[in-house]
């Protein structure tokens, strides 16, 4: 089975979604190993190493829309990494 890839961050992504493996593993993401890359970071079975999770770092424009939205996640990440959104819309 492929891993699953995310590409929109706030949208897709949530620390207790269900994953599960061929092997029979099956258990929350925050629960896989993480291994983390420059552009994004997997999630891998614990029990074979299978790669399950394949997660792309929110972009500054992604953080600002999820942000102008009310996602507190993002609202924290623009605050942390000096990105600039409007509360407004």
């Amino acid at each position: 089975m492929p891993a699953r890839v995310i590409r929109d961050y706030y949208a897709e992504y949530r620390k207790d979604m269900p994953l599960a493996c061929d092997c029979g593993w099956h258990g929350r993401a925050s629960e896989a190993p993480m291994e983390m890359h420059d552009d994004l970071f997997d999630r891998s079975c614990s029990t074979c190493d299978t790669m399950l999770l394949v997660v792309g770092y929110p972009t500054a424009l992604q953080m600002r829309a999820a942000a102008a939205v009310g996602n507190e996640q993002a609202v924290e990440d623009c605050r942390v990494y000096g990105v600039s959104f409007d509360a407004s819309q």
